[in-house]
């Protein structure tokens, strides 16, 4: 699955065998509620603002989240008192976690194209500093079984 756009809201969808199940390039994202599993890479994120990753369910997947961002978007909120331009929060990483849970990811060094050369750049790390101990139910199959 993959959106792009001004504010991209992914919800309520059940995501697998896939090389990356969810892709998401925009300013303001939202992937929330999702079962993401099996995947290669289950989430995506680049070149956003201030997106919001919660209340997924993580289950299976070789890599499970990665973001890449362009310099010039965390020098545009330079008065934020948190350096993660995603929130990432209450998702289930694929096992129970008692700490929080390191999202490795890129901050690229173009400003003006960024993406264009995704590979320049240097290693960023976010947080989900509230990872739950047991997966959502599945949202996709009316709440139910998974």
């Amino acid at each position: 699955m993959s959106m792009s756009g001004y504010i991209c809201n992914i919800t309520g969808n059940h995501v697998a065998h896939s090389k990356t199940g969810v892709i998401v390039s925009g300013l303001y994202p939202q992937v929330r509620k999702n079962t993401i599993m099996n995947n290669r890479l289950g989430v995506s994120i680049s070149q956003s603002m201030q997106g919001v990753v919660s209340e997924n369910s993580f289950i299976n997947n070789s890599d499970c989240a990665t973001f890449s961002y362009a310099i010039g978007y965390r020098l545009m909120l330079p008065f934020t008192s948190w350096l993660q331009i995603t929130k990432w929060q209450a998702n289930y990483w694929d096992k129970p976690f008692s700490s929080p849970k390191i999202i490795l990811g890129t901050m690229g060094l173009l400003i003006l194209f960024p993406g264009y050369l995704p590979h320049l750049g240097f290693p960023w790390v976010n947080f989900d500093f509230t990872p739950v101990k047991t997966p959502y139910p599945d949202l996709s199959d009316g709440g139910g079984k998974s």
